[in-house]
Formats: structure tokens, C-alpha cells, sequence
């Protein structure tokens, strides 16, 4: 465990300042993220290890865990919907970009310079996805 999430705790614990409830609530929250991230940081390296030895399904394994501890990166929705792409499983993509759409447009901070772009691309992919699929769906008819 990090120094920041000690420090962070006995700051929530003892407040020894006198915060006030709203600022304690606050901290709570960044103890959550930063507890979050020293979860999922190591999924995504391990991830990244797999990919870098060619061993995709190992890979995804890492990749999808992430996804379902809503890791705060792009790297993790964009690396799955690169392999469930390429696999023509477009259902997963679907999935993963509904994640991924969640977590920039829900989770992600509004502070952070990437949101916005990064939420709009991932929106835009899934509105070519399900477009592209009725269109073949009406063609299908």
C-alpha cells in the first residue's frame, strides 16, 4: 500500500484538521480511486506483458478485468475492441465501447483533458457499429 493511501486514511480516520463532512467525503473518494488504481494498474502491465509476447488470450484475460474494475484508461477498451475487431466479434466491441462510454462519460473526471475527445471517438465507433449492422440487418430483409 502506497504512503498517499496511508496518509489518506489516518487523514479520514483521526481528522486531525477538523474537515469539514463534505471535504472528508472527498477524500473517501480519492482513497477509492487511488485503492482502485493500485488494483488495476497491475492488470493493465500484465496486460501489456502478455501483448509484448504475443500471447493474446492471456492478454485478454488482463484486458477484461480491467474493463470490469472500470479502469480509467483508454489503452485497456482500445486494445479489446482492436482484437474483438479483428475477430469480427462484434458484439464485444459493442460491449466494450458501451464500457468504455460509461466509464469516460461517468467516471472519468471532468478536469481531465482527454475525456471529452476520447468519449466522443468511442460514441462515434459505436454509432458506425450500429449503423453498419442495420444497415446489413435491412440488406439481410
Amino acid at each position: 500500500m502506497s504512503d498517499d493511501i496511508n496518509i489518506l486514511k489516518k487523514l479520514i480516520n483521526e481528522n486531525p484538521y477538523n474537515f469539514s463532512e463534505d471535504y472528508l467525503e472527498n477524500l473517501r473518494i480519492i482513497l477509492k480511486k487511488k485503492e482502485s488504481w493500485e488494483e488495476q494498474y497491475p492488470l493493465v502491465k500484465k496486460a501489456q506483458e502478455a501483448l509484448g509476447n504475443n500471447n493474446i488470450e492471456e492478454s485478454i484475460i488482463y484486458l477484461e478485468q480491467a474493463v470490469d474494475l472500470k479502469f480509467e484508461g483508454s489503452f485497456v477498451y482500445d486494445k479489446l475492441i482492436d482484437i474483438y475487431g479483428k475477430r469480427n466479434n462484434l458484439n464485444e466491441v459493442m460491449r466494450i465501447l458501451n464500457s468504455a462510454i460509461f466509464v469516460f462519460s461517468e467516471l472519468v473526471s471532468i478536469s481531465r483533458g482527454d475525456r471529452v475527445p476520447k468519449l466522443e471517438r468511442y460514441k462515434k465507433m459505436l454509432a458506425k457499429l450500429v449503423y453498419s449492422e442495420d444497415s446489413e440487418s435491412s440488406r439481410d430483409k
